[in-house]
């Protein structure tokens, strides 16, 4: 994997937390709308060998597991996040950051930094030369 392409990773990140996150409503949503049964009236054989999860147990196992899921997404764009700020060059910092965090084209970087976008394309072939310096491994970490 190359530097760019690493960087790059923030934007399959972000995609995955948010179906996550949807998938996790989903089953809130489930888990609330689960009618409760009065069994007050019936007459139940007890039973020490409870060997299924209810609805809502399983419904509940489901939803910490995504949010583990989720936090380990969230933790990889942060250490992204972090390691780009590791940078020396605040304007490196500022041109990697609004690319590969805030996904934004040259144009509008250089319309927002005041940069021309040949000014734009050189600070970032710098700004990736100094992040390959930083000695980033770029293997995927799970």
């Amino acid at each position: 994997m190359n530097t760019i392409d690493y960087l790059k990773q923030i934007k399959y990140i972000n995609i995955v937390i948010k179906q996550k996150e949807n998938e996790k409503k989903e089953l809130e949503d489930k888990i609330y709308s689960i009618p409760a049964v009065d069994n007050s009236k019936l007459k139940v054989k007890a039973s020490n060998n409870r060997t299924s999860y209810t609805l809502v147990d399983r419904h509940i196992d489901e939803k910490a597991a995504l949010e583990k899921e989720i936090m380990k997404y969230e933790n990889d764009r942060k250490r992204i996040i972090s390691e780009i700020r590791q940078l020396r060059k605040p304007e490196y910092i500022d041109i990697l950051y609004k690319r590969y965090v805030e996904f934004k084209c040259f144009d509008t970087i250089a319309c927002e930094t005041g940069y021309s976008k040949s000014n734009v394309w050189k600070i970032h072939s710098k700004a990736i030369e100094a992040f390959e310096k930083l000695g980033v491994n770029y293997s995927k970490r799970e």
